[in-house]
């Protein structure tokens, strides 16, 4: 299942649009601004369809992840289960 910023749903406090593919399409859709994660859309305050650096921090933060400050953006992400 994928996602991105819509209306057709509310899921766990976001607006969103989703859709269910097969595996060798999912590559397509996450280049045209799906997403695999929905908590990755409540993270996307501006709704650009991609996280900022201080998106991603913020998220940590609110997650209560310890190194939230200084690090990595990708360990980050894998921590939050967006990559």
């Amino acid at each position: 299942m994928l996602f991105r910023h819509g209306d057709a749903v509310e899921i766990k406090g976001v607006k969103c649009d989703f859709l269910i593919v097969e595996s060798k399409a999912v590559d397509s859709y996450l280049n045209k601004g799906y997403v695999k994660n929905i908590l990755e859309l409540k993270a996307d305050k501006n709704k650009s369809g991609k996280l900022s650096n201080s998106e991603i921090r913020q998220a940590a933060k609110d997650l209560g992840l310890d190194n939230w400050e200084k690090g990595r953006i990708k360990s980050l992400k894998e921590a939050l289960g967006y990559e």
